[in-house]
């Protein structure tokens, strides 16, 4: 059943209010007889209350969630400091010997301050707060309040004999009023940061307080009924203060503790189950055959690949002996193994092979001893798989190695062989190479031998056709001898330029060999008769034979052949050239282009002979 707000029940509601009226009563009636004894009696009640908000909100400063209650409790203890002055220095107590009850006054109104500006704080709600700083402002504050009131005497007198209370100390507890009023706007405004309990109670004592400090504006002595119902009114503030912070402070956070730790163990739960459910998930999808089974052999977990292993349900097997699923005979075995491996505590993985019908089936064990946090060894964790395919796939990649490897080492034998072939080959193109080297060495012996040979013939040569050549020429420019042997002479002449000109060719040959000269390859067509004098044949007629004019493209041609032994019947030019004075200039300069210095002079001689000019 749900806690009312203040009590479990009515009957405890009305014993309480019920005490409470009988107190409140028997403060009065001691009011009225003893007015000393009643205010020391309320403000001691006052002071007691104030040092338990502390003492309760100081010693669970660490689990109160809502740190706006830790700031009311220490302000609470300096509360209480304030208050035992304002008890100390009240007239007629006989604490301190002061007649004047303008100090009691003081220092009750600065309790008051103090007390509305801390509700006003807390109903802020403000988040971060360190305690022991706020106990150091506090006791500051306080410090620099007393010394005003009782040693500077700098702080506003509240209390004059014969007069009654100053506008400071009335226009104070409006103000005090006021701030307390707004308290109770904030405390409502964020009262989804507060325990109801503690919105409620904390809202109840501001408005007590509201109703004492009026209370304080209207009385006009300190023994007067009024001010009897100020003390009263404020005490029940306290006590209702003191409420809230036990609920905010230390009852809700214990109750809340333990609804924690309780949904703690609630979510450790479903998070161990979730595990677990986890757990049994993977081992599930997993194709090894997995079982766990304790000390005495007894099946404790399993997997769903070993129960359809054993054609049975998991249901079926956990809980259940190793005899209640196996045979006796496998039951013996496997007894003897799996404490063997227990009292041993160590690892244990190997093969066994059985034969299933036809066929021999090979699996692959694995059994590990499972210890507990103490490591004692509690029980048998074993996987089991099948590896029949991986054995005959491993034989037959054996069986492949062992046949590449004679491949391979054919192979070698074969490449062994081949580079030996190819080394003798080698050799012998080497030795080849060495033979055309030195053959290569003879043959330029014999191209130079060659080439000095023509080099002296063609010399041996032109000695004497030089001097054949210059009688003929000679013979040519006598007009009285020509008239006589013209045709003679001309065929000597022209029999002596072309044994010159063979002696070039010859010449030109040996510098082709020898590089100084490079031979030019083109196409051409003898497209016209051609004719040489034969001086070989005395009694042949000399023929005349009229050469047609070549084009202008083909005089160059023409030029080359001669080079090549081929005397083309210069004279067929002169037709062309010997009345066009820039026609012969244009051969000349294309002779000069095409031709070397020697072969050009040379020929522009010859033609200048047949044209009779000097160049």
């Amino acid at each position: 059943m749900k806690e009312s707000l203040f009590f479990k029940n009515p009957a405890v509601l009305a014993f309480r209010v019920l005490t409470s009226l009988s107190a409140i009563t028997l403060l009065f009636i001691v009011q009225f007889n003893n007015f000393f004894l009643f205010h020391y009696i309320v403000e001691s009640l006052s002071i007691i209350i104030g040092l338990l908000i502390f003492a309760v909100v100081w010693s669970g400063r660490d689990i109160i969630n809502n740190k706006p209650v830790i700031l009311l409790g220490i302000a609470y203890f300096f509360i209480a400091i304030l208050d035992s002055c304002h008890l100390a220095t009240y007239p007629g107590m006989g604490f301190i010997n002061i007649d004047n009850s303008d100090f009691a006054t003081q220092t009750w109104i600065v309790a008051r301050y103090m007390e509305a500006l801390s509700i006003l704080f807390v109903s802020l709600t403000v988040k971060k707060l360190y305690p022991k700083l706020i106990f150091l402002v506090y006791l500051m504050v306080t410090s620099l309040i007393l010394l005003s009131i009782f040693t500077w005497n700098i702080f506003p007198s509240c209390y004059i004999e014969g007069t009654g209370l100053t506008a400071f100390k009335i226009l104070s507890e409006y103000i005090i009023i006021g701030i307390l009023f707004f308290s109770l706007i904030f405390v409502l405004y964020h009262r989804i940061n507060f325990h109801k309990q503690f919105v409620l109670m904390l809202s109840t004592s501001i408005i007590v307080t509201i109703l004492s400090e009026f209370c304080f504006t209207l009385n006009i002595g300190v023994y007067d009924f009024i001010n009897a119902l100020g003390h009263i009114l404020k005490v029940i503030s306290y006590i209702l203060i003191y409420k809230a912070i036990f609920v905010e402070g230390i009852k809700n956070p214990q109750q809340l503790l333990f609804r924690k730790l309780n949904d703690k163990q609630k979510e450790t739960l479903n998070k161990l189950k979730e595990s677990e459910t986890l757990y049994q998930t993977l081992l599930d999808s997993l194709p090894q055959r997995i079982f766990f089974e304790n000390r005495d052999l007894n099946y404790i977990s399993c997997n769903s690949s070993y129960a359809r292993n054993k054609q049975l349900k998991k249901s079926e097997i956990i809980g259940r002996n190793i005899y209640d699923v196996h045979p006796k005979i496998l039951a013996d075995r496997y007894k003897q193994e799996d404490l063997d491996i227990m009292n041993k505590g160590e690892i244990e993985e190997f093969e066994d092979t059985f034969t299933t019908g036809n066929q021999e089936i090979t699996i692959q064990i694995v059994k590990v001893p499972v210890r507990d946090v103490d490591g004692s060894i509690i029980g048998l964790l074993g996987i089991f798989w099948d590896i029949t395919e991986q054995k005959k796939i491993k034989a037959e990649l054996e069986e492949y190695r062992n046949h590449l490897e004679d491949l391979v080492y054919k192979k070698t034998l074969t490449l062994n062989n081949t580079n030996k072939l190819l080394e003798e080959e080698i050799n012998e193109r080497k030795q080849m190479e060495e033979n055309l080297i030195e053959a290569r060495n003879e043959a330029e012996k014999a191209n130079k031998a060659k080439n000095d040979f023509l080099a002296q013939m063609s010399h041996n040569l032109r000695t004497p056709l030089n001097s054949i050549l210059g009688y003929t020429q000679l013979f040519l420019e006598d007009t009285e001898i020509m008239n006589q042997y013209e045709s003679q002479i001309k065929m000597v002449h022209q029999s002596g330029l072309y044994l010159s000109s063979m002696i070039n060719k010859i010449l030109d040959l040996r510098n082709i060999g020898t590089g100084e000269m490079e031979a030019a390859l083109f196409e051409t067509e003898f497209t016209n008769s051609l004719t040489e004098p034969d001086v070989r044949n005395k009694d042949r007629e000399t023929d005349n034979t009229i050469f047609p004019i070549p084009p202008n493209e083909e005089l160059l041609r023409l030029l080359e052949l001669e080079k090549v032994g081929d005397i083309i019947g210069i004279e067929s030019l002169i037709n062309k050239i010997e009345k066009d004075d820039a026609g012969y200039l244009s051969f000349v300069k294309r002779i000069r282009k095409f031709t070397g210095l020697y072969q050009t002079e040379k020929l522009v001689a010859y033609i200048n002979s047949l044209l009779g000019r000097r160049t």
